[in-house]
């Protein structure tokens, strides 16, 4: 996580401001969901970074996209053993594999980033552009959330669909334990968050270290739901197989 958003800041840092990109747009929408201590956490840390002076990119980038696929590396782990799958490729594969995935959810988030940030900005450049009205930035401001619900659901296709040992194509993206994944996600982080906002008070039994242990559950309850998914999704292509199966003896 930590890495990614590092990376991420550097490399629209070039393009954008990415401080305003960040730190205003999408941590408003992740406490939607999200903990205020984690919203915290992750408010200070941006808050650090921009803090420090300018640098250009270095090999800084490549150790923070090393870093983060060790991440995707355990939860290539994790599906193999939810789809009942055995890991033949050797470590050096998975690892490219591992940074592939890294690599493809850090532009995934940022679409999510330029959508929740300037997508209203860029529709009213088309608008112009082509001489649309008012409407059709109305009509953005409705069609952006689609279209990062869709950009959520391409990152959890990529995670099912190559993450895990497979032998043939994966199938496709729009999944029963796809959706139930990620309305689990977001069930679980409401849930925590309200857990946390009325019932619970880390700061108080843990002091600076409750922020940390709210993340810690965050990132926990998120593992459960991918991976609650990637079951449902194992055993309805294993059900499936199955008949196919039946229907050819």
């Amino acid at each position: 996580m930590f890495p990614v958003l590092l990376i991420l800041m550097a490399i629209l840092g070039l393009f954008l401001d990415a401080r305003l990109l960040v730190r205003e747009p999408v941590l408003d929408a992740l406490g939607s969901v999200a903990p205020g201590s984690i919203i915290s956490v992750f408010d200070r840390l941006l808050l650090h970074l921009e803090q420090q002076p300018e640098r250009p990119l270095s090999a800084g980038i490549l150790v923070g996209v090393w870093a983060a696929s060790s991440g995707m590396v355990a939860t290539i782990r994790a599906l193999n053993q939810a789809y009942g799958v055995v890991e033949e490729r050797p470590w050096w594969r998975r690892r490219l594999v591992a940074i592939a995935l890294t690599l493809g959810c850090m532009l995934l988030a940022a679409t999510a980033m330029l959508l929740l940030s300037w997508g209203s900005v860029i529709a009213e450049a088309i608008a112009r552009r082509v001489g649309a009205g008012a409407l059709f930035v109305q009509a953005w401001r409705f069609v952006q959330w689609p279209a990062i619900a869709f950009v959520l659901l391409f990152a959890f296709h990529l995670l099912y669909g190559y993450a895990p040992h497979r032998r043939g194509a994966p199938p496709g993206w729009l999944q029963p334990g796809t959706l139930i994944g990620i309305s689990l996600w977001l069930a679980a982080s409401s849930g925590l968050k309200i857990y946390i906002a009325n019932f619970a008070n880390y700061d108080l039994a843990y002091g600076s270290l409750g922020a940390v242990i709210v993340l810690l559950l965050w990132f926990y309850v998120t593992g459960i739901a991918v991976l609650t998914g990637a079951e449902i999704n194992a055993q309805l292509e294993d059900a499936g197989s199955r008949q196919q199966e039946c229907g050819s003896g």
